[in-house]
């Protein structure tokens, strides 16, 4: 990899620009505000998960959704680069988010996560599995932890991002006497959901060592997102409330990580 692309991944204006070029494209559904605030906590998000593991190829991300992080992966590899998508998403048949992946060299693959990952066995160096987790329904996870399993080679890597049910707003939520379980309920994107089920750290390290992982790095990552917007009409925070409590999330961060909004874990498939 050269100098450039690897002066690339520790800037996150990489991201930022990568977020606009996709917003061009026609999706067929409402897009978020592209405001500063968003430009700049999504940015983050894809460079904390570019940056957790030297990027690797050959590679699949697993949910590729508006494609941002597989077209970034794509241009920060060395080689091919593969990423998967439920056949009922609207963008998934539009010519231009096609375009959007294949002129950065990504191959698109449609396919229902419960039906497996339609890859051969140890074919993959990385797997890319961020932010998928928590919309299956809870006893499908395995089954999609043993497929990655399955389709990485023997010492490859799995990087995995998801919400952690430990965050802060949570805290608050349950001590004030409120769920923190996604609302039942939640709302359907063609065939896929939203959030189904939420994890904490351990929950997630447990289960990716019992089907042969061992775990490499953590790291968990404010996302303000998260505590005001995360269950939508169910939320219980006032703008001002959800502000403080991001505020007080920061002045923690160096103290209690692990309260924070979201988690990145790195995983390798031990060696047989």
């Amino acid at each position: 990899m050269s100098f450039y692309i690897k002066l690339q991944m520790t800037d996150t204006s990489f991201w930022h620009r990568l977020i606009l070029e996709a917003s061009k494209i026609d999706y067929g559904e409402p897009l978020p505000d592209l405001t500063d605030r968003f430009l700049s906590v999504w940015s983050r998000h894809y460079h904390r998960i570019a940056s957790i593991a030297s990027i690797q190829a050959p590679l699949l991300e697993i949910g590729a959704g508006y494609g941002v992080l597989a077209a970034g992966l794509a241009a920060l590899s060395n080689g091919p680069v593969w990423a998967t998508e439920h056949p009922s998403r609207k963008y998934v048949t539009k010519s231009d988010y096609r375009r959007f992946l294949e002129s950065r060299g990504v191959g698109l693959v449609l396919q229902d996560l419960c039906q497996g990952l339609p890859f051969r066995s140890k074919c993959f160096q990385q797997v890319y599995c961020c932010d998928v987790i928590e919309h299956l329904p809870p006893h499908l996870v395995p089954r999609l932890v043993s497929e990655m399993a399955r389709v990485l080679v023997p010492g490859g890597e799995l990087i995995i991002s998801t919400p952690n049910l430990y965050r802060l707003g949570n805290v608050f939520r349950f001590v004030m006497g409120y769920s923190i379980n996604p609302p039942v309920g939640t709302p359907q994107f063609g065939e896929t959901w939203g959030h189904i089920r939420e994890f904490t750290a351990k929950e997630v390290r447990s289960l990716l060592e019992s089907c042969g992982f061992e775990t490499a790095d953590c790291c968990f990552e404010r996302n303000p997102y998260f505590t005001a917007d995360a269950f939508g009409d169910e939320n219980i925070f006032s703008k001002r409330g959800a502000g403080w409590i991001n505020r007080i999330n920061r002045m923690l961060r160096g103290i209690t990580p692990f309260l924070g909004d979201e988690m990145f874990i790195l995983f390798r498939r031990k060696i047989e």
